[in-house]
């Protein structure tokens, strides 16, 4: 711990990454969730540009090109998103109905992985992407009711349920990096947290869609932007790691356990994780 508290750099991502879950906050008291949890999802883009230019993990062309295609994705939620006149209703019973379903889509998925009928990749990534999407909506739905109704604890008990949500979908997760595909995983449960979100917001929360066929349709064109975007990006990171780790167990690098830091590319333990778990322990 002394050693993180020390480094420089560590402090300030840990200031960063507090600063960001804080405006998220803002951000789903000032917007709808259907627009910021699909823009959330383009951060990726942007943790590829930084590592490029501040570690040695260095873009390649189809990098580059997942990159623009989140950045039109999001600059195309932003232009097809619109605001409704008046307080926006929220539907209760829709709202307990839609998170049955995805929570009973979410057991489903665990049932039949058991019986092995599907792959731990993807029943992860279900409960996971499911736990993230309904994190957001509630933080949404807390800080709709206490801007509307002027509620005192409506927006600390969603953001509470957020918190118990997020870290339940973080196990889900780390469950499927460790028997599973990163890829898979990673780039599937952000796809199911963006589409819980724009359901619930849309039928739950009111949340506008645009009133015309081509802003509907460049909105949908937009999330597929993202969609597609984040899988190049995420394919692209997961194959540089695997081969730098494979370079490094082959040179015998790795075999000192307790420095995960010198077969990660740019310095994160989360990605080293999410490879080295991903890796078929076989071909060692």
């Amino acid at each position: 711990l002394r050693s993180y508290l020390s480094n420089a750099w560590w402090l300030t991502g840990f200031i960063l990454d507090l600063s960001g879950a804080l405006m998220t906050l803002v951000a789903l008291s000032l917007a709808h969730v259907s627009v910021v949890q699909p823009v959330l999802g383009s951060g990726l883009a942007f943790v590829a540009i930084f590592s490029h230019y501040l570690t040695s993990d260095r873009m390649q062309l189809m990098d580059w090109v997942g990159c623009m295609i989140c950045i039109l994705g999001t600059l195309g939620i932003s232009w097809t998103s619109v605001e409704r006149d008046g307080p926006e209703d929220f539907f209760f019973s829709i709202a307990f109905l839609l998170l049955l379903f995805f929570f009973s889509v979410a057991a489903f998925s665990e049932m039949l992985h058991r019986k092995r009928i599907i792959s731990q990749d993807i029943s992860s990534s279900i409960c996971a992407g499911v736990c993230f999407g309904t994190s957001a909506c509630s933080t949404r739905t807390g800080m709709k009711i206490a801007l509307e109704n002027g509620s005192a604890f409506a927006a600390p008990v969603g953001i509470i349920i957020s918190i118990l949500l997020t870290s339940t979908g973080f196990v889900a997760q780390t469950r499927g990096l460790k028997d599973g595909r990163a890829l898979a995983v990673v780039t599937y449960s952000n796809l199911i947290a963006l589409l819980v979100a724009v359901i619930f917001g849309v039928l739950a929360l009111s949340e506008p869609l645009p009133d015309t066929v081509l802003g509907l349709a460049g909105r949908i064109s937009s999330l597929c932007l993202l969609a597609f975007g984040s899988y190049i990006l995420q394919g692209r990171g997961e194959h540089k790691h695997r081969n730098q780790i494979e370079m490094t167990l082959h040179h015998g690098t790795y075999a000192n356990r307790g420095h995960p830091r010198e077969v990660s590319l740019d310095g994160t333990i989360l990605e080293t994780v999410q490879v080295l778990t991903s890796i078929d322990t076989k071909q060692i």
